[in-house]
């Protein structure tokens, strides 16, 4: 479990910084959300929402992002990515009450505290 969680928040975290340097000193562009994936075991609240859009240069990039219930397969979204990588840093900027930087920041709080919590627990139980 601290393997997994030390995975996912180092994960969540190299996302975050292509996130947060599309935000701050990328390109805008308008795209649309083409499709909404329900995840294994038909869990009603786990959704993958996929986005597209075309970069400066004609190239059509989709990609995953995090979104609410209220994004619908069609909706126009603003894109915000970094030029020399878009298909990494793509993310949906200004969608709603959460900003995507606050979005994979709790992400990577939430699954550094969980690894240090189980190594913590395997500590006293091995000591």
């Amino acid at each position: 479990m601290i393997l997994l969680f030390g995975w996912l928040a180092t994960h969540y975290a190299r996302r975050l910084s292509g996130v947060n340097r599309a935000l701050r000193k990328g390109i805008r562009a308008e795209g649309t959300c083409v499709r909404i994936e329900q995840e294994p075991y038909n869990r009603s609240d786990a959704r993958q929402h996929f986005f597209a859009f075309r970069t400066a240069d004609g190239r059509r990039i989709e990609f995953e992002d995090l979104a609410g219930r209220s994004v619908r397969v069609g909706d126009p979204v603003t894109v915000a990515y970094d030029p020399a990588a878009p298909e990494r840093t793509a993310t949906v900027a200004g969608r709603g009450n959460w900003s995507p930087v606050l979005q994979y920041g709790v992400l990577v709080a939430g699954c550094g505290m969980a690894a240090a919590g189980f190594a913590a627990v395997l500590l006293f139980t091995v000591v």
